[in-house]
């Protein structure tokens, strides 16, 4: 609908209406569903398992340890591990802006700005139809919660990453200048 209207003349040009946040979040969301296939449909079902677990195990217990913590990002990362790595880079990105709409807003209101972004996004990426998880949309939900919510921790970034992948899978690439390799991450 939005790239009709833009098409159609509605709006004079995108930069004028991309400036709210509102319609940002919507053309990327409109943008995921038109995708032949899901963002996350290659994902393996036991990861998409094995959070929820860890969650609803943290939920329960008011002393969360750090190990707890680092086990349940461990098991964030492991779901994006083995997608391909344009799709991987795509998702951190995606999950790393829609972390830093949330830290935008008032602390009380943070919570529920991350629920709201994953009940807008989850559909699109995991659809139903090809949802091997057995899971419920909204057990699905939060977990796409988490991600936002801890997107930072799970991912890092491009300077720094947190989970830095093994030394293979460390690319150095020569820039055209021949100045210094320039290091990629799996992100």
């Amino acid at each position: 609908m939005l790239v009709v209207k833009l098409k159609g003349g509605g709006w004079k040009t995108l930069d004028e209406r991309i400036n709210s946040p509102v319609i940002a979040m919507a053309v990327i969301n409109e943008y995921l569903k038109s995708l032949p296939r899901c963002l996350w449909s290659g994902t393996k079902p036991e990861y998409w398992r094995a959070l929820p677990v860890i969650l609803r195990e943290m939920a329960s217990n008011r002393n969360i340890e750090k190990r707890d913590l680092e086990n349940s990002r461990m098991e964030a990362y492991k779901i994006f591990e083995n997608m391909k790595t344009d799709v991987r880079r795509f998702s951190a990105k995606l999950l790393m802006t829609l972390h830093e709409v949330i830290t935008r807003c008032d602390d009380d209101l943070q919570e529920a700005a991350a629920q709201r972004l994953s009940e807008f996004f989850a559909p699109s990426f995991l659809k139903n139809s090809e949802k091997s998880i057995e899971q419920t949309p909204l057990t699905f939900q939060k977990c796409v919660t988490y991600l936002i919510e801890n997107a930072p921790f799970i991912f890092g970034s491009e300077d720094a990453p947190i989970y830095s992948p093994p030394r293979s899978n460390v690319n150095y690439q020569q820039p055209e200048n021949n100045i210094q390799p320039h290091r990629t991450f799996l992100l």
